[in-house]
């Protein structure tokens, strides 16, 4: 399916995210959630992404699908894993404290 793999970062705020690509390309824009849906409105357009996240004892997990810029969001996130121009995101986030065995994704 040639999905691009690596290891990219998010920043939530209140109010905005900060996303960073394995290149280091940047998005940052302001957000907003109604029910499982949150918008990201950038300086180029917005993003309307479908979310789910699935809290562990160690670690949470953000299943997180995005539409194309300025278009409507998913209908799943398999639809975003297979459409031209949408974007599928699984992020991973350690609880404070948590083992090292169970937060080290440098291997």
């Amino acid at each position: 399916m040639a999905y691009k793999q690596g290891e990219w970062r998010a920043h939530f705020t209140m109010n905005s995210v900060t996303v960073v690509s394995p290149t280091g390309t940047v998005i940052q824009g302001n957000v907003t959630t109604v029910s499982q849906y949150i918008s990201i409105i950038t300086p180029s357009g917005s993003y309307e992404t479908l979310w789910q996240l699935q809290p562990g004892p160690a670690v949470d997990n953000l299943s997180w699908a995005w539409g194309a810029l300025n278009q409507r969001p998913p209908n799943s996130f398999d639809e975003a894993m297979n459409t031209p121009g949408m974007t599928q995101f699984w992020l991973v986030a350690c609880h404070d404290g948590a083992s090292t065995n169970v937060c080290d994704f440098s291997k």
